[in-house]
């Protein structure tokens, strides 16, 4: 008889511990946290970098949709035949600049051969680094724009290209987050000002020597301003 207690015992504590966990049912976000789920069959070599991937595309994505709202600028069409999405281009770029989070669990189904893995990113804690960053790249592209603004004033119009192509690539990487710099209580958008700097530059008095099409390989996009 005891010996069949404890093999029941044991049978039940092996079903307890294979047992899914509760994220993979119920990943929802809450107040508190973004949580994303990611997985990949265990049969493929890199199983576990692939499912680390996916839950961080998955907590890309959520941000996402928080942010498009307020980003300083949103790609509505290309020009170069690129059909990436706004949405597609901003967790790319979201995944590359996260920061804080960190592993719930993984869990291994061995009927399906599927490994999955959960991670989870503190919002307020997210949402304090994105208003630093934000000032900060903002700074530096308002930055490149007065000196491209100064190199104009004085005729320099190589110059002023330089600097608004300079400061325009410096903020690129960051157009989903609100790139707003503010001067004398007026709120400038700086990756459109730079922009419209390059294609000012290029449309108006021209620049001697300069080949058509330099500055329309860095028109990747069409942009709006945002409100």
């Amino acid at each position: 008889l005891i010996l069949c207690l404890s093999l029941v015992g044991m049978s039940l504590w092996a079903a307890k511990k294979e047992a899914a966990p509760e994220w993979l049912t119920n990943h929802a976000s809450t107040p508190m946290f973004y949580r994303g789920v990611g997985s990949a069959d265990v049969a493929q070599t890199d199983y576990l970098q692939i499912a680390e991937q996916e839950a961080l595309l998955d907590l890309a994505r959520q941000i996402a949709v928080t942010i498009r709202s307020e980003s300083s600028i949103q790609m509505v069409n290309s020009t170069l035949g690129d059909s990436e999405t706004f949405t597609q281009k901003t967790q790319t770029s979201i995944v590359n600049y996260m920061e804080g989070q960190h592993l719930v669990g993984s869990y291994t189904d061995k009927q399906t051969g599927r490994y999955y893995v959960c991670y989870q990113l503190n919002k307020p804690a997210f949402e304090e680094a994105k208003a630093k960053r934000s000032k900060e790249i903002a700074a530096k592209g308002y930055d490149y724009l007065l000196k491209g603004q100064r190199a104009i004033d004085q005729g320099e119009l190589f110059r002023a290209l330089d600097l608004y192509t300079k400061g325009f690539k410096e903020v690129e990487p960051w157009l989903f987050l609100p790139l707003n710099h503010v001067v004398e209580g007026k709120s400038i958008c700086v990756p459109a000002e730079l922009y419209q700097g390059i294609v000012s530059v290029y449309d108006g008095p021209g620049l001697a020597g300069v080949p058509k099409g330099v500055v329309k390989k860095l028109r990747l996009f069409n942009y709006e301003y945002c409100s």
